[in-house]
């Protein structure tokens, strides 16, 4: 990233604002993986719950012929669990989308200044442009990896910090 800055000092002005804005995302991502997490969880014990049951007391459901309310029942919770499944891919789509597209305006930001702003007039002033544009597609590929990755790594630890 220094020599993205030292090629094209205009980036850093759009860096620093690109930052906050991921920020931001990374916070609106953390609380909402945080309680899909939860969400999911949750409906995954009943569903684990009614097949350990139906396996337990397979004769008594076959003996008073039940069999369909249980097909009911775990259809009724797989619903709901496919739900919170959807919302969650919704809501890890939603982010990637907003980093992504973050991310691809660092890059294109910077193209337009080193093309624009920046005198080139030395072939090493033509590499240091190169190599900061080549650089600022590399970090606007990760940013999407580094963020969502952040976050479960802190919903993870926090997950172990109840454990203990």
């Amino acid at each position: 990233m220094i020599i993205v800055i030292a090629t094209c000092p205009w980036v850093l002005i759009i860096a620093l604002m690109s930052l906050y804005v991921l920020v931001n995302l990374r916070k609106i991502n953390l609380h909402c993986t945080r309680d899909l997490y939860a969400l999911k969880a949750g409906l995954m014990s009943p569903v684990n719950s009614l097949i350990q049951d139906t396996l337990n007391g397979l004769m008594t459901i076959k003996a008073f012929q039940r069999e369909q309310h249980f097909l009911n029942q775990i259809f009724k919770l797989s619903d709901l669990q496919t739900q919170a499944h959807v919302t969650s891919s919704s809501v890890n789509r939603w982010t990637a989308f907003r980093i992504d597209t973050q991310a691809y305006l660092i890059a294109t930001f910077f193209a337009f200044f080193s093309l624009f702003l920046v005198t080139i007039d030395t072939p090493n002033a033509l590499a240091m442009t190169a190599i900061g544009f080549q650089l600022a597609v590399e970090v606007a590929r990760n940013f999407n990896t580094a963020v969502r990755w952040t976050a479960t790594v802190e919903i993870d630890m926090i997950n172990i910090q109840r454990l203990l």
